[in-house]
């Protein structure tokens, strides 16, 4: 059996060649579950009907009313089909999720970098793709979670290692 595998890309970067010829590498080695981020698509869509578009907290959108969670779903869902649909269509087998929990019926939107550590015991290895001005942020956040989790103690290498960040430019090759 396949070892699993994470991999939550920031929606920045969801439709690019590059990251799904990347994505191609790791299903190689992984059975490969990708989280799309949503954040710019959710913002656009929270604009256009009415909605502060609101900072994104710690924890991920700050949402006040069920209509704005509902709106962030179907964002997300949307992009999680077509996002699943384009994989298919070249030929890359990998399952597409999107970082939203639900308790007890109560949609509950998280970042991709909670759902990293909520699903840290599940998964072989844990990815992040970013943009590569956000990588040292977010290794450097990884890491101090990591030590606050711990209870202040430093954390062995091998428990930092299992999560990894990659970095894509800001522009696409061409």
């Amino acid at each position: 059996m396949r070892e699993n595998c994470l991999v939550h890309v920031s929606g920045d970067l969801v439709f690019r060649g590059d990251f799904h010829e990347w994505v191609r590498e790791l299903t190689r080695s992984f059975f490969v579950v990708v989280e799309p981020g949503a954040g710019t698509q959710s913002n656009q869509a929270m604009g256009g009907a009415g909605f502060e578009v609101k900072e994104h907290g710690p924890c991920g959108r700050n949402t006040d009313t069920n209509d704005e969670r509902l709106l962030s779903l179907v964002t997300q869902k949307g992009i999680q089909a077509t996002l699943q649909d384009t994989f298919m269509a070249k030929g890359i087998c990998v399952a597409v999720d999107p970082s939203w929990l639900v308790k007890a019926s109560v949609d509950c939107p998280i970042t991709g970098e909670i759902s990293i550590i909520a699903h840290y015991h599940g998964f072989k290895e844990l990815w992040v793709a970013t943009i590569e001005d956000r990588v040292a942020e977010k290794e450097a956040m990884f890491t101090a979670v990591m030590v606050a989790l711990n209870k202040g103690k430093s954390v062995l290498a091998k428990h930092r290692d299992k999560i990894r960040v990659k970095g894509f430019p800001v522009v696409a090759p061409t």
